[in-house]
């Protein structure tokens, strides 16, 4: 990923239960560490299909990101 210069916006589940969304958070800003222009959304309280749980909030997200 340290060679994509495009936008990239990754959206993450998070809930109190698992992941919390600090832990979350963190979790994916290591796996994507070196990508350039990033940006993180996270979007709870949701489970593992954050545009299924939270339909709204993901919408957003893409549009923001299409924008």
């Amino acid at each position: 990923m340290s060679k994509v210069r495009a936008p990239v916006t990754v959206v993450y589940a998070w809930n109190e239960t698992y992941s919390r969304q600090e832990r979350a958070e963190a979790f994916f800003r290591q796996q994507f560490a070196g990508t350039a222009n990033i940006d993180f959304k996270g979007i709870g309280p949701s489970a593992h299909f954050v545009m299924f749980d939270q339909p709204t909030g993901f919408r957003q997200a893409v549009e923001e990101f299409l924008s």
